[in-house]
């Protein structure tokens, strides 16, 4: 499951400018071979601010740097977070807009040699 979420300082706000911070994380934010930052995300929160009249700026962060900056209200939105009890302390989330069911990718031959054991 994966929503945004928002800082305090954000909702209070009334200038309509929003700081949105992002981790790569292809395909859902990330840069193109020009530079551009594009991704499902990034195409979903342009859409957002093209509606409410909010101006955005996109900055790229680690991403336990960009909670603490949604935390202290420096950076007021974070996409693709997933919803924790730490993170409602802080911080708002959106209803969810994606749901994924992720997995390990190994290869065929060496399938039966990977036991759950093994990855102590």
């Amino acid at each position: 499951m994966t929503v945004f979420f928002l800082s305090p300082a954000a909702l209070a706000q009334s200038n309509c400018s929003l700081t949105v911070g992002w981790e790569a994380w292809f395909p859902y934010a990330y840069l193109d071979s020009k530079g551009k930052l594009i991704g499902f995300d990034v195409q979903l929160i342009e859409a957002l601010g093209k509606e409410s009249g909010c101006e955005i700026k996109f900055v790229g962060r680690a991403w336990s740097r960009l909670l603490k900056e949604v935390e202290t209200g420096e950076t007021q939105l974070a996409m693709g977070a997933t919803k924790t009890a730490e993170r409602e302390a802080y911080a708002r989330f959106t209803q969810f807009y994606r749901m994924e069911r992720l997995g390990v990718l190994v290869q065929k031959n060496k399938a039966q040699e990977l036991k759950a054991t093994s990855l102590k």
